[in-house]
C-alpha cells in the first residue's frame, strides 16, 4: 500500500544505518608507533598495530612511490629486521610476494603487530632512487610518510580504509612539529586515512625554530629546521603575501591551518620542494635570504608548492588519488599539476607585488629560452614528457622536455588566449576555479584525455567566445610538437617576445662532468660536431692537439679556437685508448627579451593589466 511504503523505506533505512554502524565497529583498526632510542644510528623503530583481524592473512606493504615526485622510490630497500607476532606475542611466519610486499599468516588471532627497523641516513653509494625527504641523525627525524610507513592492503592494491594514528616516542628535549591533529596524547597523532596520514609531514628536533602568522583569520605554522641569513619578519611578511593573494584566488582556504616546513642546507644553492594536503616541505641553501635573485627564486618555490594546495592536492586528473601506491601513476596532464602550478607560482609573485614587472617578464623570457634550446621539443609532446616522466630516457638531453617548463608556458598561452577570445571576461583563473568546484577532493579527479581540455572550452563559452574550441591548439601544441607561435599569443595582452643572437662562439656539442682532474663527457647533443666526430657519453678525454686537457681551462681554451678548425682529442673509451678529431663549429646564442609594446590597442592594455595586476600599461 502506498501510504506504507515511507515507513517501510525507514526501516530499510535504519537497517542499512545498523549494517553499516556495525560494520564500522568490527573493522581493523590500524595503529602506529614510531621510535627513534638512537637517532646517531640513524635507524628508525616502527610498530604497525592491527585490531580486529577476521582473515588468516595479511599483507602490508612499502609504498613504491611518493605522491608529488612521480618517480619509484623503492624505499622498501632500507626495511630492515621485520617481525611478525599476534597479541599475545607469538611469532608468526610471513613471506615477501614481491620486493615491497609481506604476506603474514596470522593464524586464529585476531591482532597483528609488525616491527621493523627503517635506515634513514646518509647512503655508502647514491642511487638515485627517488624523492626522499625521510633523515633521521642528531638534529632532528624528518619523516616524509611514504618513505617510511608500510600500510595495510585493504581491496588491493589500495590501502585499508579507515583512520589511522601515530604515537611518537621522542628523545628527551625533541619537540614535534606536524600538521596532523593531535589525539588523546601530546605526542598521538590522528587522521582519518591512510593516504592523510602519509600526505602530512613532521619534524621532530630539539632545534627547530617555529614561527606563526595570521590570514584571513587561518593560522600558519613556519618550521625550519638549520641556520640561516633570514630575516623572521620579512620572511613572515612575503609568505603572508603569498598565501593571501592565493588564497583570494579560490575564495577561501580548503584547511583549518597551514604548515611550512623549510630545511635549510649548507653548501647548497637553489630550493625545492614538495606539497601536501595542508603542508610543505621545502629544502634551500642556508645563505641564500640576502641574494636578491636567490632570494626571488626561493619565493618562487615557495609560491608553487603553496599553489598545489589547490591543483594536485584537491585538483588532480583521475588516477592521482586515490593513490595505488604499487606501481607508477602514468598520467598525461602533469603539464597541467606541475607546469601550469608554476605558471601560477610566478604569476601570483607578480600580483602579489613581490615581483616587479621587470622580474616576471624576464622569468617568462628565460622559460621560453629553456624551451627553445631544447632539441627534444621537436619529437616529445607536453602529454608525452607527462607520460614519461617516470621512465626517462638515457638520451634524455636530446629526446625529452620539461613538462614543468613547457606546461608553464601551454598555461601562460592558454590564458592569454582565453581572455582575447572572451574580451576579457574570462581566463585560466575561471579554468581552475571551475576545476576546483566541479572536481576537487573528494569527488573523483577530472578525465584525462581531454578533461582539462574540455574546461578550458567550457570558460570560453561562457565567455561568450566566438569560437570556443580549443581543439587545433592542444592538437599542435600539448599533443602535437608544433612551434609555438610566440607573438601570435603574446600580442593577445600588448607584449613581444624579441629574439637577439650573440656572435657566433666556437662550439663542440658535448657537456662533461669532472673528478680527479679528469674530464668524462656526460652528454653529446644531436647534430653537434661532437656528434657528428663520434665522440660517446663517458669518454674520458686525456689530450687535444697534443697537450693533457686541464678541465678548468678547457672552456676558455675553446674560445680561443676558431670556427672550423679541428681537434684531436686522445681519450679513453673503457679500456681502449682512442683518437677522434673533432671539427669546429659555431653557436650562435639566442637572447630572448619579452616587453609591453607602445602600439598595443586599448583592448589588449586592458588584457595586460587584468593579467598581470598592474594599474597602467605602460610605465613612464
Amino acid at each position: 500500500m502506498i501510504k506504507n511504503r515511507p515507513f517501510q523505506f525507514l526501516a530499510l533505512g535504519v537497517c542499512l544505518i545498523l549494517i553499516v554502524a556495525s560494520a564500522a565497529l568490527s573493522a581493523p583498526t590500524v595503529s602506529y608507533v614510531l621510535a627513534m632510542p638512537k637517532p646517531s644510528s640513524h635507524l628508525f623503530e616502527v610498530t604497525l598495530r592491527i585490531e580486529g583481524l577476521k582473515t588468516p592473512r595479511l599483507d602490508v606493504a612499502m609504498p613504491a612511490w611518493s605522491p608529488g615526485s612521480y618517480g619509484i622510490g623503492n624505499y622498501e630497500r632500507n626495511v630492515q629486521e621485520f617481525s611478525a607476532t599476534d597479541g599475545t606475542g607469538k611469532s608468526l611466519p610471513f613471506e615477501k610476494t614481491n620486493k615491497q610486499t609481506w604476506r603474514i599468516t596470522q593464524g586464529g588471532d585476531s591482532t597483528v603487530v609488525v616491527k621493523y627497523k627503517y635506515y634513514a641516513g646518509p647512503s655508502a653509494s647514491p642511487r638515485g632512487m627517488g624523492f626522499s625527504m625521510t633523515q633521521l641523525n642528531t638534529s632532528h627525524a624528518s619523516v616524509t610518510g611514504p618513505n617510511l610507513f608500510m600500510y595495510v592492503v585493504g581491496k588491493s592494491p589500495y590501502p585499508l580504509e579507515g583512520p589511522v594514528r601515530l604515537t611518537i616516542e621522542a628523545p628527551p628535549g625533541w619537540k614535534i612539529y606536524s600538521p596532523l591533529k593531535k589525539a588523546d596524547q601530546s605526542n598521538t597523532l590522528a587522521a582519518e586515512n591512510y593516504d592523510t596520514f602519509v600526505d602530512a609531514p613532521f619534524e621532530v628536533s630539539p632545534e627547530c625554530k617555529e614561527f606563526t602568522f595570521e590570514a584571513d583569520h587561518t593560522p600558519y605554522h613556519i618550521v625550519i629546521h638549520g641556520d640561516g641569513n633570514y630575516d623572521p619578519e620579512k620572511l613572515i611578511a612575503d609568505l603572508k603575501q603569498i598565501v593571501t593573494t592565493e588564497v583570494g584566488l579560490f575564495g577561501g582556504p580548503p584547511y583549518s591551518d597551514y604548515t611550512f616546513f623549510f630545511h635549510l642546507l649548507p653548501g647548497a644553492h637553489g630550493s625545492g620542494g614538495l606539497e601536501h594536503l595542508n603542508s610543505t616541505s621545502i629544502s634551500a641553501a642556508k645563505y641564500l635570504f640576502t641574494n636578491p635573485a636567490e632570494y626571488r627564486s626561493f619565493l618562487f618555490v615557495c609560491a608553487h608548492e603553496f599553489f598545489h594546495v589547490w591543483n594536485v592536492k584537491r585538483i588532480r586528473p583521475q588516477i592521482l588519488g586515490p593513490f595505488d601506491y604499487t606501481k607508477e601513476q602514468n598520467t598525461r596532464d602533469l603539464y597541467v599539476s606541475e607546469g601550469m602550478t608554476s605558471y601560477y607560482g610566478a604569476l601570483l609573485l607578480k600580483r602579489s607585488g613581490l615581483w616587479s614587472r621587470k622580474d616576471y617578464l624576464d622569468y617568462l623570457a628565460s622559460q621560453i629560452s629553456t624551451l627553445q634550446s631544447s632539441p627534444g621539443r621537436h619529437l616529445m609532446s607536453a602529454e608525452m614528457s607527462s607520460w614519461e616522466t617516470w621512465n626517462r630516457s638515457d638520451n634524455t638531453p636530446n629526446t625529452t622536455i620539461d613538462y614543468y617548463n613547457k606546461g608553464e608556458l601551454l598555461g601562460w598561452l592558454i590564458d592569454l588566449e582565453l581572455r582575447a577570445r572572451t574580451h576579457n571576461r574570462r581566463s585560466l583563473d575561471n579554468v581552475f576555479q571551475y576545476l576546483y568546484q566541479t572536481y576537487a577532493l573528494p569527488k573523483p579527479g577530472f578525465e584525462e584525455k581531454t578533461g582539462f581540455e574540455s574546461a578550458v572550452e567550457l570558460i570560453a563559452r561562457q565567455g561568450g567566445a566566438a569560437d570556443p574550441s580549443f581543439k587545433d591548439f592542444f592538437d599542435r601544441y600539448v599533443r602535437g610538437v608544433d612551434e609555438i607561435p610566440w607573438n601570435q599569443y603574446l600580442n593577445r595582452a600588448g607584449l613581444s617576445l624579441e629574439e637577439k643572437r650573440d656572435k657566433p662562439v666556437p662550439y663542440l656539442g658535448f657537456t662533461f662532468r669532472t673528478a680527479d682532474n679528469l674530464m668524462t663527457v656526460s652528454t653529446v647533443m644531436t647534430s653537434t660536431p661532437a656528434w657528428e666526430a663520434g665522440l660517446n657519453i663517458n669518454d674520458v678525454l686525456l689530450a687535444w692537439n697534443g697537450e693533457k686537457i686541464d678541465p678548468s681551462l678547457f672552456n676558455d681554451r675553446l674560445k680561443e679556437m676558431k670556427v672550423g678548425d679541428t681537434i684531436d682529442f686522445v681519450l679513453f673509451r673503457g679500456d681502449r685508448l682512442l683518437r677522434v678529431p673533432v671539427r669546429i663549429g659555431q653557436d650562435e646564442k639566442v637572447a630572448y627579451t619579452v616587453s609591453v609594446r607602445k602600439e598595443a590597442s586599448p583592448e589588449e592594455q586592458k588584457i595586460f593589466t587584468t593579467w598581470a595586476n598592474e594599474k597602467e600599461y605602460l610605465i613612464k
